[in-house]
């Protein structure tokens, strides 16, 4: 059964503020989450083939966060968001975001393992349709993708029908491997 991925608003690097849920209708959103710094490397495993493979493909898209947990964190949230924004290609900065809200209902409704990085596909309803953390295997990438064309394509196919509410009961059932 896919759930719905949980309600989340942040602000972008480049200062923007997101409503993820908002962004999901029209699009397959490929959402990388973390609260370690070194999920954000597991994550890039996940970010690079999605954004090589769908390259140019307008209703792919994908959001990368970065989120704070921790009082200690969160009273230096100004200098850890600008530092973020000093190191990170301007060119992600539109996808990056950085969470400091409440974190415990994304803990306890998504997040397996809080130490690693986090991928979770989402479709134009803002239902999770594959997950995974970790390092990921290549069979986990291929499955990514292959799941991302499959949500594309019904997507589209939805977007160019009359009725544009439905999105069907697609075949790409949520995926798990944990490898942590």
């Amino acid at each position: 059964d896919s759930q719905l991925f949980p309600a989340l608003k942040a602000r972008t690097l480049s200062q923007k503020e997101v409503d993820l849920q908002q962004e999901f209708p029209g699009h397959v959103t490929l959402v990388l989450l973390w609260i370690k710094a070194y999920g954000e490397s597991m994550c890039d495993k996940y970010r690079l083939p999605f954004v090589k493979h769908f390259h140019g493909e307008p209703l792919a898209q994908y959001y990368e966060i970065s989120a704070l947990d921790g009082f200690f964190f969160k009273a230096f949230k100004g200098v850890i968001e600008k530092n973020l924004r000093k190191e990170r290609p301007a060119d992600r900065h539109d996808n990056y975001l950085f969470f400091s809200g409440n974190l415990k209902p994304i803990k306890k409704k998504i997040m397996e393992n809080e130490i690693v990085g986090h991928a979770y596909l989402v479709d134009c309803n803002g239902l999770i349709r594959w997950k995974a953390h970790a390092n990921p295997a290549e069979l986990e990438i291929n499955h990514m993708l292959d799941c991302s064309q499959l949500l594309l394509k019904e997507a589209k196919r939805t977007l160019n029908s009359e009725d544009k509410d439905n999105f069907g009961d697609l075949s790409c059932p949520v995926f798990d491997i944990s490898n942590s």
